[in-house]
């Protein structure tokens, strides 16, 4: 699939007071079936220091920054691509279960196709584990300034089982080119949680570059969890 070396993944999550989750988080990423990576958590200042459980788990690969403040979901997630070490970044929410082949699978439309800036997998829930939360984005609606996901809430019949260019991708799992980074920015940090996704892409787009929807891979989302703490 490679040609050559297993390019290098940096794993990106955020926690603010939800180290157990971030552990079950961490927990999934030991199926992982992809040698090359590394995963940054990235601590916005939560109240009780996540060192001492996040170091219990000795999770392979991990590395905890203690941010020191709130930076909300775009600064975290800058926060750490200014650490990262990969030749691509997967942005992961860290109330989500990974499987084994998410990297693979995530990296594959990369090389099918190298105008590809950045990628998503089909994101169901956690608890509805056949009901779509997202399936892509339609295009932004001109008149409300808001974007509509494909698929959201609908039973996961295969519907939505083909891959192909779409509007957005998803903030809660995206892989990106980290050469596209580089050339477009990263997240815009004047949004403090929630769109900073769309802005990043409508960039990586104007650069030239296209936002892939991948369904051959799924990734369960609890949903709202970040909503909950980081404000």
């Amino acid at each position: 699939m490679f040609p050559g070396a297993e390019p290098m993944v940096s794993i990106i999550t955020l926690n603010y007071n939800q180290t157990r989750v971030t552990c079950e988080f961490l927990e999934s990423t030991r199926k992982l079936n992809y040698s090359n990576y590394e995963i940054l958590v990235c601590d916005m200042a939560s109240e009780t220091d996540p060192t001492p459980l996040i170091l219990q788990g000795n999770y392979p690969k991990t590395t905890l920054l203690l941010a020191g403040a709130n930076l909300g979901f775009a600064g975290g997630n800058n926060y750490g691509m200014r650490r990262a070490k990969g030749d691509f970044i997967f942005i992961v929410n860290n109330d989500t279960e990974v499987t084994p082949d998410i990297i693979t699978q995530l990296l594959q439309p990369f090389y099918n196709d190298p105008s590809i800036g950045v990628t998503s997998p089909k994101i169901k829930f956690f608890f509805h584990p056949n009901v779509i939360q997202y399936a892509g984005f339609n295009p932004m609606n001109p008149y409300t300034g808001r974007t509509s996901t494909v698929g959201e809430m609908e039973e996961d019949k295969g519907q939505h089982n083909v891959s192909g260019e779409t509007f957005g991708a998803h903030g809660c799992a995206m892989m990106v080119k980290k050469e596209v980074i580089e050339k477009t920015g990263m997240f815009p940090e004047k949004f403090f949680l929630y769109y900073e996704e769309v802005d990043l892409c409508r960039r990586i787009k104007a650069a030239g570059y296209s936002v892939w929807y991948w369904p051959d891979v799924v990734i369960v989302h609890l949903a709202g969890e970040s909503s909950k703490t980081v404000k």
